[in-house]
């Protein structure tokens, strides 16, 4: 939970399940029904992916440096958002999300084997809103093994990091 932007753990949101006490570590992962946000939050080492399970929401994202981009979200909809940026969030729902935190160490060990190169020529590129059946399977499959609790095994999670990680070096 250090090392993310704690938005789970905020008193206003309803957490339904999170990754803090399984023992993973390739990633960090929480589900909860998030309250009303407006909130800039600073960058983080690790891209994160949000993965919206319910309540179609009208999401407005500012990266440090682009437009705005805004548009209303539902389920299936994903958003990535690279490691390294400044960015503002606001809505005024209460969607149900996942959100992922791959650690950084997971994703450039992918793009040095894909690549041969380190994660600077390999940049995230952010996306908002988007469709991407592999994203959500990988967060579908991340959902159940919350919920259940009973997804202990590090190498079935390590697999899912690696899974996204390659795919985020693809996209």
């Amino acid at each position: 939970v250090a090392e993310t932007h704690g938005r789970a753990m905020r008193p206003e949101n309803e957490l339904l399940a999170h990754s803090q006490d399984l023992g993973w570590r390739s990633l960090h992962a929480a589900v909860f029904r998030e309250a009303p946000l407006d909130v800039q939050e600073p960058a983080l080492r690790h891209p994160f992916i949000i993965y919206h399970m319910t309540h179609p929401t009208e999401v407005r994202r500012k990266i440090e440096g682009a437009r705005p981009e805004q548009a209303l979200l539902g389920p299936r909809n994903i958003c990535v958002t690279p490691p390294g940026t400044i960015t503002e969030w606001r809505h005024c729902g209460h969607p149900e999300i996942l959100q992922v935190y791959v650690r950084r160490s997971i994703y450039e060990a992918a793009v040095a084997e894909m690549f041969g190169c380190d994660v600077s020529s390999a940049e995230i590129v952010p996306r908002f809103g988007i469709l991407d059946p592999l994203l959500e399977q990988l967060a579908l499959a991340l959902v159940d093994a919350l919920r259940s609790g009973a997804i202990k095994d590090g190498l079935y999670i390590d697999t899912t990091a690696q899974m996204g990680a390659v795919h985020l070096a693809r996209m």
